[in-house]
């Protein structure tokens, strides 16, 4: 299943194809979205979709459709403050690998699977029109096809100090409470 990793698409961090495989036999609704998978060289949102929704899932959360809701969520539960006497300190270490990719970052590895599903279906056909891999989860940069990782931000373009100065500058000591629900206001307006 080149969704879940191949020669030519990332595997998704202990996220094996097992796994992937008894999660489609359990949830037999997403298997029309594997089925056309490859079917055009371009991703239809349906599809999209579907692969984003069988993501979360795959982390353990079939009621999620959005990724990012998903991330956010699951780092909130595994890193949240755990004493006010340290409010800074995790209990384990900080894995981000082991969250799910953000949606920017899917989007381009189904284009990258799908992609690659295509080639696959119009591998009987002697001199089929296959297009170049730009722009379907590759890029080139000097001469050189690279993978596309993602597009845009993957990370707020904020700070913590510019929500500091953000808050009341009258109080410029904050409580640990405070300070966590300004944080939860800036990341929300994303």
């Amino acid at each position: 299943m080149q969704f879940t990793g191949c020669d030519y698409t990332r595997a998704f961090v202990r996220r094996g194809e097992v796994k992937a495989l008894k999660l489609l036999l359990k949830h037999q609704e997403v298997m029309p979205v594997f089925l056309d998978l490859g079917k055009t060289v371009t991703l239809s949102d349906r599809i999209s979709d579907g692969l984003e929704k069988f993501v979360c899932a795959m982390y353990g959360w079939p009621s999620y459709s959005d990724t990012n809701k998903l991330r956010y969520d699951l780092f909130l539960s595994r890193y949240e403050m755990k004493s006010e006497s340290k409010p800074f300190a995790v209990s384990q270490r900080v894995d981000l690998c082991l969250l799910p990719p953000f949606r920017s970052s899917l989007i381009i590895h189904s284009r990258r699977a799908n992609y690659v599903a295509h080639v696959w279906r119009n591998s009987h056909i002697v001199y089929a029109e296959i297009p170049s891999p730009v722009d379907f989860g590759w890029k080139y940069i000097t001469d050189s096809l690279v993978v596309d990782w993602n597009e845009g931000d993957i990370m707020p373009q904020w700070r913590l100090v510019d929500i500091l100065d953000s808050t009341n500058s009258q109080s410029p000591r904050l409580d640990c409470e405070e300070i966590e629900e300004v944080i939860l206001e800036k990341v929300e307006e994303l």
